[in-house]
């Protein structure tokens, strides 16, 4: 998964939840995220939660890569 320049000025610094490669909350606070992890990981598959942090600053590449699947 990348962000677009918007998504990651808006996430900059912050933990992100991904449900299926989709942000589904995010929070500068790791223990908020991961409780609200914890309450919507009921019932779903182990591997389609996804906590991430976007880091601060601006990377020279105009991609910002996030998780990458290796199968």
């Amino acid at each position: 998964m990348h962000l677009t320049d918007e998504e990651f000025r808006k996430y900059s610094g912050e933990w992100i939840l991904l449900y299926n490669d989709t942000i589904v909350d995010h929070s500068v606070n790791l223990e908020d995220v991961l409780k609200i992890a914890e309450e919507k990981a009921i019932g779903l598959p182990q591997d389609s939660l996804k906590i991430t942090k976007v880091l601060a600053g601006q990377p020279e590449n105009s991609q910002r890569w996030l998780t990458e699947n290796h199968d």
